[in-house]
């Protein structure tokens, strides 16, 4: 019996070994072999690094073989673009690609994702542990000793060809080698303009270029939104195929659609809506069957690929594929109802774009986060009163700049259903006092309300984040009493709303004014998902028929928008404001949020105000019939 050493030098051979062993196979004919029967017959998935470790199975993920084969030398393929929702096994289908050159069809291979951290946890999670599982790799990959030129993290040589690892975020990464396979995964997260030099995809594709006629470029991502897709364009450019399945009942070909999701639902008895997710079922669009998910392997197994559009080129192919068809026992569709009806009942568009890009597979349709200000424009409508009846407390958001200040005033419901009140552009110097002066106008204002009594604003924050800091933080300390509070924004995503407080210095005998930090991300979030509320009620933002609010103020308030980036690994939302673009408005109503969530009014004793102003200011009856109520339903629930 072979001593362990002995073993494992059996199993990485020398420098020498591996030279002579690629003379042999240089000599001998290529086998006419898929990746999908590579896979099948040699890739072995490794115990800690898969959910099921073992051979790898087609039957799985059928769906795969396919792409899998037109990434083999046998198909005159050339471009492949994939866009999908999460854990349908994309990632896995690329290692399978890369295997298979390392094994079968040698040559240069570059794999390229977002950042070096999930560079990092993919080549050491994925990759390695198929080398390492694979027999066939094995044999092929330098010894790892003292990290050889040869065998490093992100570089692996083998007989004919190498295997490297890059980020899209490095330039001179993505154009120092001649590849003929590119990989591209989650390009969705990729920079727009790498270095300066341009798309960081069109720069590893201009390296397939000495290959022109036997390159091979895979790219695959869940998308982002419609406007700043990357993944979407290049899938338009293939023939867009989408994979039927047949009904288990009647044998009907159809694709499985978030529609044809359905389950039982029931009232409690208090008339709320009850979700029976275990009945969870597909309904086939022809015999109208309950397909049980139970059934789905059967679906996966007998389906096919049905192109549905005229590609650019004879040679590109493009996929689609949402999670509804991950594999029976991964993720479920009653996990898929469970994370909607979660966005659906918080009216939380960024879990509800969460489910459209990942489970679906599609791109979040809208600006930004959804938000149309043409449907704002139209939404104006006209106050009887300055603060029309709803509203029972006022805030107001000003923005500081070099010149100027903008302010809003926002009135609020309990629910946090709004009305814009009135909007102001104060010019002058933030350094000097005559501009303040006349923000207290504005603050001292009593406000006629539709219950016939007024209200004046009972909380204001004020940015400091401009060129007049010093300055405005003398001016908030002196109007302190009037629960004016200095506020800066602070960006990222996961901050809460109020993300701490800390004493600033004025300068003028080292006196402080507290400071309150913002996350304006969370913010941002928060007034987005409220402007896209349709039905009056909770969080719905209402504007008034005014001249001053006018399309250019509702494309401001509507200006930025979100983008998917990775962060250390990790997929984020961020903020931007494209170019060209202004946001005060934006700006105005996140400080206005900021003040009530500062204020925290007692919702409580507003209310009964409400109902002791009303009654006062009722008119007296002038018959003896039934009382009239002046207070009405809706007051009572605030």
């Amino acid at each position: 019996m072979p001593s362990s050493s002995s073993a494992a030098k059996s199993l990485h051979p020398s420098a020498r070994e591996v030279v002579l062993r690629a003379f042999v196979e240089g000599i001998t004919p290529e086998p006419e072999l898929t990746v999908s029967e590579w896979a099948a017959s040699k890739r072995q998935l490794k115990d800690g690094s898969s959910p099921e470790p073992g051979q790898w199975r087609n039957q799985r993920t059928p769906y795969l073989v396919e792409i899998m084969d037109e990434l083999s030398p046998t198909s005159s393929t050339r471009e492949i673009y994939c866009m999908k929702g999460s854990q349908v096994g994309f990632t896995e289908c690329g290692l399978n690609w890369s295997g298979f050159v390392m094994d079968v069809a040698p040559g240069p291979f570059m794999f390229v994702m977002p950042t070096l951290s999930l560079l990092k946890r993919t080549s050491r999670q994925k990759f390695a542990p198929m080398i390492d599982a694979t027999p066939s790799l094995r044999r092929k990959v330098v010894e790892n000793k003292s990290r050889k030129e040869g065998n490093t993290t992100f570089y692996k040589e083998f007989p004919g060809g190498f295997f490297q690892a890059v980020t899209a975020g490095s330039a001179n990464e993505l154009r120092n080698s001649t590849i003929q396979n590119l990989y591209g995964d989650e390009i969705e997260g990729w920079e727009d303009d790498v270095d300066g030099e341009g798309d960081p995809w069109e720069l590893a594709y201009r390296r397939t270029a000495n290959y022109s006629r036997t390159r091979k470029a895979f790219g695959t991502s869940t998308p982002g939104e419609e406007e700043t897709s990357r993944i979407e364009p290049l899938f338009h450019r293939g023939d867009q195929r989408y994979y039927y399945v047949p009904c288990p009942e009647c044998g009907t070909y159809q694709t499985i659609t978030w529609s044809k999701i359905e389950w039982q639902k029931k009232k409690d008895k208090e008339g709320r809506t009850v979700h029976l997710f275990e009945t969870v079922h597909m309904k086939c669009e022809e015999c109208g069957a309950k397909i049980p998910e139970r059934k789905k392997s059967f679906m996966l197994e007998n389906g096919t690929w049905v192109p549905t559009a005229e590609p650019k080129s004879p040679y590109i192919r493009s996929y689609h594929l949402s999670a509804l068809y991950s594999p029976y026992g991964w993720f479920s569709w009653q996990e898929a109802a469970e994370k909607f009806v979660e966005a659906e009942q918080k009216k939380d568009q960024r879990l509800l774009k969460v489910f459209v890009n990942t489970v679906l597979g599609e791109t979040w349709k809208g600006s930004g986060e959804g938000v149309s200000h043409e449907g704002l424009l139209e939404r104006r409508e006209k106050y009887k009163t300055p603060v029309p009846r709803g509203a029972v407390v006022l805030t107001c958001g000003v923005d500081t700049h070099p010149d100027r200040l903008e302010l809003e005033v926002v009135g609020w419901a309990r629910n946090r259903e709004n009305w814009s009140i009135d909007y102001r552009v104060i010019p002058g110097d933030p350094d000097e006092d005559e501009v303040w002066e006349e923000l207290d106008q504005i603050l001292e204002r009593k406000w006629k309300t539709a219950y016939g009594t007024t209200l004046q604003i009972a909380a204001t924050a004020v940015d400091t984040g401009g060129q007049n800091t010093r300055s405005v933080y003398l001016q908030v300390r002196k109007r302190r009493h009037r629960r004016v509070y200095a506020i800066r924004g602070v960006g990222g995503a996961g901050l809460p709303a109020i993300v701490k407080h800390t004493p600033a210095r004025t300068g003028r005998a080292n006196r402080p004014v507290d400071l309150w930090s913002l996350g304006v991300d969370e913010l941002k979030g928060t007034i987005y998902r409220m402007i896209e509320v349709k039905d009056k009620g909770a969080a719905y933002c209402h504007f008034p028929l005014k001249s001053k609010y006018t399309e250019e103020h509702f494309k401001r308030l509507t200006a930025e928008k979100t983008r998917t980036k990775f962060v250390r690994g990790r997929r984020k939302i961020e903020w931007y404001l494209p170019s060209g673009r202004r946001n005060e408005q934006l700006d105005n109503r996140v400080y206005s949020l900021a003040a009530l969530i500062l204020l925290d009014p007692d919702w409580d004793v507003l209310g009964k105000t409400i109902k002791v102003k009303q009654k006062a200011a009722a008119p007296k009856a002038k018959s003896r019939g039934k009382k009239r109520n002046y207070v009405t339903d809706y007051e009572k629930k605030l």
